[in-house]
């Protein structure tokens, strides 16, 4: 297997940023103290949040760097886009990323294999000399109808792209610094997976999620594995992945999203819907299984995400592809 971990299966929306887990019966998680932007980071408890802090404590100083140049300005920003203060922003927003976790992850490790092949070696930092990072950006829905507090935190946001792009390129003069503390992060982790082993392992890959209209932006580490070196990228598998990417951005931008039922198929996940219970929001899926879909026994209506598919094949075709892939 080329990764370190294994899924976890999940239905609460928020999760603890070390174990991933949801937040213990009738407990919230808690909140780094320490930093605030556009993600909020939470913990399920102080055990989590001191083994995270060696990581995060980059990241953190990042984000207060960005909130010592922008905090002003973004509480005028997200006041614009109808949030009350960035605080109520960051959390709107980090409920958005935790609800299409899955689709966010996979597609960017998609688009790593369609750029360099199964060796990933993007994320090789003696590969990558210009310091290539993945940036998404978002945009924020129209407003709707239904109060926001009722409104799924999934359907907050819109997926607009997922490029790569030099980290210089994205960072303006007055944010250097806290780049460069960036980059002594990445050296940190990468040195510290090096030290596990992992004959799989390539390097970390950097991923910047930024808001349209919002300053402040939002740093994450991925380690990127090898994955298997004996399938060719063939024309074929190259649409194939296409439409896996595909599949994750309308999971998106469709508020619908993927998650793993079954953990012996860590890569065939299953759309579903982010629904309110009591105080919490719970993830459901529609199905537990692609072949009651494709034999019309799911209780759904047909799913719009799977539509414009590049290959026009069904869309279990393009997670098998992935999985050929992934899994060594």
């Amino acid at each position: 297997m080329s990764s370190e971990t294994g899924p976890v299966a999940v239905n609460t929306l928020r999760t603890c940023n070390h174990c991933h887990k949801g937040p213990p019966t009738g407990q919230k998680l808690r909140k780094c103290a320490a930093c605030s932007g556009t993600i909020a980071t939470v913990y399920c408890g102080r055990e989590c949040q001191k083994k995270a802090w060696p990581q995060h404590k980059y990241i953190c100083r990042y984000t207060s760097t960005n909130m010592q140049h922008y905090g002003s300005t973004m509480d005028e920003q997200v006041q614009t886009l109808g949030y009350p203060s960035s605080e109520a922003f960051a959390q709107a927003f980090s409920d958005y990323v935790d609800a299409h976790q899955w689709a966010l992850v996979h597609g960017i490790m998609a688009q790593i294999l369609l750029r360099c092949g199964p060796t990933m070696d993007i994320a090789d930092p003696d590969k990558n000399p210009l310091f290539e990072t993945l940036r998404i950006r978002f945009r924020l829905k129209p407003s709707q109808a239904t109060p926001r507090s009722q409104r799924s935190p999934a359907h907050a946001f819109s997926l607009v792209e997922w490029r790569f792009c030099s980290i210089m390129e994205q960072t303006p003069f007055s944010r250097i610094k806290a780049t460069l503390d960036v980059l002594d992060l990445y050296k940190t982790e990468h040195d510290r997976h090096l030290a596990r082993g992992n004959p799989f392992y390539v390097g970390i890959m950097l991923m910047v999620y930024a808001v349209e209209g919002v300053s402040v932006d939002t740093a994450r580490f991925m380690p990127v594995f090898r994955l298997n070196p004996d399938l060719a990228l063939t024309d074929a598998i190259k649409v194939d992945l296409g439409d896996f990417i595909q599949i994750c951005a309308n999971s998106i931008n469709a508020g619908l999203p993927l998650r793993v039922v079954d953990m012996d198929r860590p890569t065939h996940p299953v759309p579903g819907r982010i629904v309110r219970e009591g105080e919490e929001w719970i993830w459901k899926p529609f199905f537990k299984d692609w072949s009651e879909y494709q034999q019309g026994r799911a209780p759904c209506s047909p799913l719009a995400m799977l539509e414009g598919l590049p290959s026009g094949r069904a869309a279990l075709t393009s997670f098998d592809v992935f999985d050929r892939f992934w899994w060594v």
